[in-house]
């Protein structure tokens, strides 16, 4: 009789089998079409399979070819796939080198925070990082700095935990003994009196010194960023923008440095125009005609508070990995996961300040709130792998810790992010930690 069989694949799919049978034939041809599957789907070719009838065996399947029996074989037996098979295949895309700064972090612990995982174990936070996925730690370094962090010993011992977690570790090279930005470079003190000659040759061998001092005690620097949103230059008066030339020499004498001291290493310049193409593109006309040597990638810095709408950090990432081919990271990012303007509700001078204000950073689409946060990296990822060539390799999150909520206090700078780091007030993991490992 006409009717439907059906052949059931335990955990693959149910392949409904129209059979028409003609009474003048005594051979029927069996019809296959796959039912929705949301795991394999499989098609049979409308000639591949016969049926015979039987008087006393009913209906048997006939084998046209010898190949058929391999798809047989594989819908009873879905760990041995053939040619034949088309199956439905769920892709993970590569993963990027996305990473956090961590720079604040001996700061934080020092001042009694702990940090724990998604179950509330205590963990090092660097192993929290690399178990999310993250492969990246950035930690920056002033010249002789004012305070007891952010110095060689410091880092050094920073570098190599980083190692000892698995992580990649990027060294950024401030060139300066406090916070470097496009508002401020100044040269360290003991650096002041140098010529620009003398000044280029100290940037070569405080760096080269400083990356070969770091490789031998274990730290050895994955990617060295010369200079920290060097936009309008570094080691300001004698290496400001406005002389292009001398920015150069500057830049090219770290990036030869750190070759010279380890070739393995990466090096990295760093821009703050992630959200103005055409400033980016300013930036590379005139530093490639004042001979700059190219590093291996190029950093730019995205935030919304400061930088406008994401279309613009897309036109940037095109320009960047397009036009000019060459690598790019988002060396820094973040974003709020909340509206809150401290965490308690309390007077706003009991806390230090916002590093970014939650209603000026709001990107429609993405509320301020832990899953928003999440999102807003899914979409920052997205756009760098849509880079050609692969050459969009990775965000890294502007300073991925924050203190416990004890610690925060208004005399405290790193308790300035608490809304936009990568762990709650309790320590634990926000979404986008987990965002940032995919």
């Amino acid at each position: 009789e006409d009717g439907i069989r059906d052949i059931g694949v335990t955990g693959v799919q149910t392949c409904a089998l129209p059979i028409s049978v003609s009474a003048t034939e005594e051979l029927v041809t069996l019809q296959p079409y796959p039912s929705e599957t949301v795991q394999r789907r499989t098609r049979i070719p409308r000639h591949a399979l016969r049926v015979r009838r039987s008087r006393r065996a009913g209906i048997r399947l006939c084998i046209k070819a010898m190949a058929i029996m391999g798809v047989v074989a594989a819908l009873l037996n879905p760990s041995q796939p053939t040619s034949a098979q088309t199956p439905r295949i769920t892709s993970k895309p590569a993963p990027l080198l996305n990473g956090v700064d961590v720079s604040w972090l001996p700061a934080i612990e020092q001042a009694g925070s702990t940090f724990r995982d998604s179950t509330g174990q205590p963990t090092d936070p660097l192993t929290l990082l690399r178990d999310a996925g993250l492969r990246v730690a950035r930690v920056r370094l002033w010249v002789n700095p004012p305070t007891p962090h952010g110095g060689f010993d410091e880092v050094l011992a920073l570098g190599q935990r980083i190692k000892r977690a698995g992580l990649l570790f990027c060294l950024d090279l401030h060139y300066s003994d406090w916070w470097a930005d496009p508002g401020k470079q100044t040269t360290p003190a003991a650096w002041s009196r140098l010529s620009a000659k003398g000044l280029e040759k100290k940037v070569f061998d405080y760096t080269k010194q400083t990356v070969t001092a770091l490789a031998k005690a274990g730290a050895r620097p994955d990617w060295v960023q010369i200079g920290n949103e060097v936009t309008y230059g570094l080691l300001w008066p004698t290496g400001h923008v406005s002389d292009v030339t001398a920015m150069v020499r500057l830049l090219n004498a770290g990036i030869s440095a750190a070759k010279a001291a380890s070739n393995s290493s990466k090096t990295l310049i760093h821009l703050d125009t992630g959200g103005d193409a055409s400033h980016t593109d300013a930036w590379l006309t005139a530093a490639l005609a004042a001979g700059l040597r190219r590093p291996d990638a190029l950093g730019v810095s995205y935030y919304s508070q400061w930088h406008g709408p994401l279309s613009g950090l897309s036109d940037t990432i095109t320009l960047v990995t397009a036009r000019y081919k060459w690598k790019l990271f988002i060396a820094e990012t973040a974003y709020p996961n909340t509206a809150a303007i401290n965490p308690l509700n309390a007077s706003a001078a009991s806390f230090a300040p916002l590093v970014l204000k939650p209603r000026p950073s709001e990107i429609q689409g993405y509320p301020l709130s832990p899953i928003g946060q999440a999102g807003y990296v899914d979409r920052l990822a997205t756009m760098v792998r849509a880079a050609p060539a692969k050459r969009g390799l990775g965000i890294w999150w502007w300073e991925g810790f924050s203190p416990n909520l004890a610690q925060l206090s208004a005399d405290f700078d790193a308790a300035g992010i608490w809304n936009s780091s990568l762990v709650d007030s309790a320590g634990m993991p926000q979404p986008a930690m987990a965002a940032l490992g995919q």
